[in-house]
């Protein structure tokens, strides 16, 4: 019988084995003004047709292992499980069959940025599948779940403090004796059905999420038989009845989302040590692979300089190389953002990927030039620094958190510096860059950009926005010391 370790290296190995299948965007692109580009476009659709089916039967087989695995193996399970279902949330395959179809309509353009947005929800999925901390991968789940419910909830609070207030206008005009109109009643109460309906929905997504989050779940009930009521009342043209039942939902709603903020924000705070060992592992695995594209390129610069065409062409294979590690850095931003680990390290993190995206874009066209290598140099230095930085921005250890334990909030003080020094240091870094940006004396960002497609144009940005990112990041540290009474 294969053993449940042996059942999910096969699993990522299938997923290893799908993300291979797919088209890789500069493909997709370079198709667009290849000679042969109908011929190429035919085999492409292929290609994104048997990924397709392939992710179908993968979705398929997690579900199969993780029921059979249950007892024996309830860990792997669970992450079987838990892999099935964001897949099935993220709707890859829907996703897939959409770009089949872009490509199909030749709207190569379209389909190159769902394949990269397929390529990076297939990379997490790998990531989830190999990461050695569950509980950390079931609480950021959770969190994301939390998150996209409290998207929804704001409007329908908004929406429904509105209702209530019109129902009050129109209320005051009754006990005036002022004339109402009819359509003033039916229309808010159209209103207000759709709204109660959205509330619905997300009281069941609540609902979902489990019985730690059972409260929140009956605010939102109450705020639907609140807001049926007054669905009731203003079908009678009971105005003011109407309001008061309109802003107990109201009230209702701002319950539920206050719990779930609560549950959400005590997620965060208990993920942070492990959310720190993540991020430190995913910096030093980009630095790794980053390590590895500049070695290569080193090697690889010579021949090119002589014109050799083997290495030229190896040269632009090794993009493919530095795009992944651009997709990594994405991850490894989503995490930070999603966790609010630090305010900082995101715009440095995009700060160092602009210039691998300019790397890529060199490689592509075969340079390895020592300007090419010398940026590989730099991103390599700052990548450095970011893991010094989130080292340093540790807690105490045991022995300072004893020898501070007299002082009043004296292990809160030192976490509280480390933290604020750390991301003080990060933003004098991304201060750095962005100033070099602004100078750029020989031009080489607009030579850069000028090889990129669209989509890379826009991820880059404009250096204005940079400087303005900075001065963003420094307010919002500001704020935050403030808060915690810095």
């Amino acid at each position: 019988m294969i053993k449940g370790s042996t059942r999910l290296s096969l699993m990522v190995a299938i997923l290893a084995m799908l993300l291979s299948c797919l088209v890789s965007p500069a493909r997709a692109a370079d198709a667009v003004t290849a000679k042969k580009s109908i011929d190429l476009a035919e085999q492409i659709e292929f290609d994104q047709q048997k990924a397709e089916a392939y992710m179908r039967e993968l979705q398929e087989r997690m579900f199969k292992l993780a029921e059979l695995t249950r007892d024996l193996e309830p860990q792997d399970s669970a992450r079987l499980l838990l892999a099935v279902q964001k897949a099935r949330e993220e709707l890859i395959v829907e996703q897939m069959k959409d770009v089949r179809l872009l490509i199909d309509k030749r709207e190569l353009a379209a389909a190159v940025e769902q394949q990269r947005d397929v390529i990076r929800k297939l990379e997490e999925l790998r990531t989830l599948l190999l990461s050695n901390d569950l509980d950390l991968a079931i609480k950021l789940d959770r969190i994301r779940k939390i998150e996209a419910i409290l998207t929804k909830l704001d409007p329908a609070i908004k929406e429904q403090l509105r209702e209530a207030k019109f129902s009050d206008e129109l209320a005051d005009k009754q006990s005036k004796g002022e004339a109402v109109e009819p359509g003033d009643f039916e229309n808010l109460k159209g209103e207000q059905e759709r709204n109660r309906e959205k509330t619905e929905a997300i009281e069941q997504e609540v609902k979902d999420l489990g019985p730690e989050s059972r409260d929140a779940a009956g605010d939102l009930g109450d705020a639907g038989k609140e807001m049926k009521g007054a669905e009731g009342n203003l079908g009678k043209q009971k105005a003011g009845a109407a309001g008061g039942q309109q802003g107990n939902a109201a009230k209702k709603l701002q319950d539920a989302r206050d719990k779930l903020k609560k549950e959400r924000d005590q997620l965060v705070n208990d993920i942070q040590k492990q959310v720190r060992e993540q991020i430190m592992a995913n910096l030093a695995q980009i630095l790794e692979r980053q390590v590895k594209v500049r070695q290569t390129t080193q090697a690889l610069a010579p021949k090119v300089l002589a014109g050799e065409r083997e290495a030229v062409l190896s040269t632009q294979r090794l993009a493919a190389s530095e795009d992944r590690i651009v997709q990594m850095t994405d991850q490894a931003i989503r995490l930070i953002q999603e966790t609010e680990f630090s305010i900082a390290l995101p715009p440095a993190l995009q700060s160092i990927q602009r210039r691998m995206i300019y790397v890529s874009g060199d490689l592509k066209t075969g340079r390895a030039n020592d300007t090419v290598i010398a940026i590989l140099k730099e991103i390599e230095k700052d990548l450095q620094e970011l893991i010094d930085a989130v080292k340093d921005s540790a807690p105490p250890e045991d022995g300072e958190n004893q020898e501070n334990g007299n002082q009043p909030g004296g292990q809160g003080q030192n976490d509280g510096r480390n933290k604020m020094l750390s991301e003080l240091r990060i933003v004098r870094l991304l201060q750095v860059r962005v100033n070099e940006e602004t100078l750029d004396v020989d031009g080489r960002r607009v030579r850069a950009e000028a090889d990129l497609p669209p989509e890379l144009k826009e991820k880059v940005g404009s250096v204005r926005e940079h400087q303005s990112q900075v001065r963003n990041t420094l307010e919002m540290i500001q704020r935050r010391a403030k808060e915690q009474g810095g």
